[in-house]
């Protein structure tokens, strides 16, 4: 799917599906619909940030109920997950290909951050 769905936030069996695109940071409220706080900048930077057919670095940073995704050294996407009925202090990490059918990765580390 090329860069399209690269720094999204989606969630999976929830019904709130993609929270925040590439270059947003995104808000959800318990009741309310999610709000865009802020963009990280114009959509050509930020889809500049990818690198296609060459390796990207990907951390994604979770602490409390923002989480951040940095995408080779740059913030990509924020979301600050306040919605109470929706949000999980821990479960399942998922990769997830689109279109392609083909994902390479290495180099894969999780940190438990102290509370």
């Amino acid at each position: 799917a090329g860069n399209r769905y690269t720094g999204q936030f989606y969630e999976q069996g929830t019904g709130r599906g993609i929270l925040a695109w590439k270059g947003q940071v995104v808000r959800t409220e318990t009741g309310k619909n999610p709000r865009l706080l802020a963009t990280l900048g114009d959509k050509a930077s930020i889809d500049a940030i990818y690198k296609p057919d060459d390796w990207n670095e990907l951390h994604i940073i979770a602490v409390g109920t923002q989480m951040t995704h940095i995408l080779n050294g740059r913030v990509i996407s924020i979301l600050i997950d306040d919605d109470a009925t929706k949000v999980h202090k821990s479960g399942k990490i998922g990769i997830e290909v689109e279109d392609t059918g083909k994902l390479f990765t290495k180099d894969i580390w999780l940190k438990k951050l102290p509370s």
